[in-house]
């Protein structure tokens, strides 16, 4: 377990941060979520032009249902049990790591809330929608929005590769329900 915590760590090092203004920016501004507004508000347009009414409302509860089970999982229940620090708070690498816009992140950072956010989504409309160009731009979307947050130093890429992987598991468990 060292090793792997090890190798963790020194991912991370690599992924995070560039010295670039630019790209510090582009990254701040690409993990936020009100960037994705666009893109979830057409989702949702397309979901309302594509099924009947009471379809899409079913969608769109589960959808909501989906989000809130995902983030109590991981930010009310693994993440204060789990308490693994955030790269930006842990004592033995937060003064290596490049902070943007002195953003550091909650204390605690096993599992991604935003990699388990995001793929449970993208799972769950790729199941619903079932086309390749859809699919593709759902998961381009999750593996962004997720990259931001190594490259930000408030996620080791371990947190994000487990919550990937329980989004992916809660978004297939909601469409199959």
């Amino acid at each position: 377990m060292k090793e792997l915590n090890e190798l963790d760590h020194q991912l991370t090092l690599a992924i995070n941060g560039s010295d670039s203004l630019f790209w510090d920016n582009v990254m701040y501004t690409v993990t936020d979520t009100f960037s994705w507004s666009l893109v979830i508000l057409a989702l949702l347009i397309i979901i309302f032009k594509n099924n009947s009414w009471k379809e899409a409302v079913m969608i769109y509860i589960t959808l909501a249902l989906l989000i809130i089970v995902a983030d109590r999982l991981c930010s009310g229940l693994v993440k204060p049990m789990v308490a693994r620090w955030r790269p930006t708070q842990d004592p033995e690498l937060m003064y290596m790591i490049d902070v943007v816009r002195s953003y550091r992140g909650g204390r605690f950072g096993f599992f991604s809330g935003h990699a388990c956010n995001t793929m449970c989504v993208a799972v769950f409309l790729s199941w619903l929608f079932r086309s390749p160009k859809v699919v593709a731009t759902l998961l381009f979307w999750s593996f962004t929005t997720t990259f931001t947050r190594i490259y930000l130093g408030v996620h080791y890429l371990g947190d994000i590769c487990v919550g990937w992987t329980v989004g992916a598991i809660l978004g297939s468990l909601f469409y199959l329900l």
